[in-house]
């Protein structure tokens, strides 16, 4: 899960956009696995290792205003996903597929999040 949190955060902090290119937002890709990994683990662990998701959750409201803004930039103000990140408008072509992609991340987390919340609620 935390790998998956650093390549996210990489993702927003190192895309540079060159030649209006927003690939760091690619990395989205490796993060959804490793976030799936992430709460399967942490699903079938003891619950003294929840304490790891209080630790998430700035994180999982972070990501999921990232995610909105560029969906909302994409969808409805009709600006780039480099717009989005570094304020230089310039369309690569595949901000559609970004916006979905992290979505879905988002989607993920908080799914994970609320799962785990809910088995450690059960098992207690």
């Amino acid at each position: 899960m935390f790998i998956g949190a650093i390549n996210t955060v990489l993702a927003w902090m190192g895309g540079t956009c060159a030649q209006g290119g927003a690939d760091a937002l690619l990395g989205g890709i490796f993060s959804l696995g490793a976030y799936v990994i992430g709460f399967t683990a942490l699903h079938f662990s003891r619950p003294r290792n929840y304490w790891i998701l209080n630790l998430l959750v700035p994180f999982a409201i972070a990501q999921t205003l990232f995610a909105l803004r560029l969906a909302y930039g994409h969808f409805i103000e009709q600006v780039s996903a480099c717009y989005v990140l570094t304020g230089i408008d310039e369309m690569d072509g595949r901000e559609a597929a970004f916006s979905f992609l992290w979505l879905a991340l988002a989607a993920v987390f908080l799914l994970g999040m609320a799962l785990c919340f809910m088995q450690l609620r059960r098992r207690m």
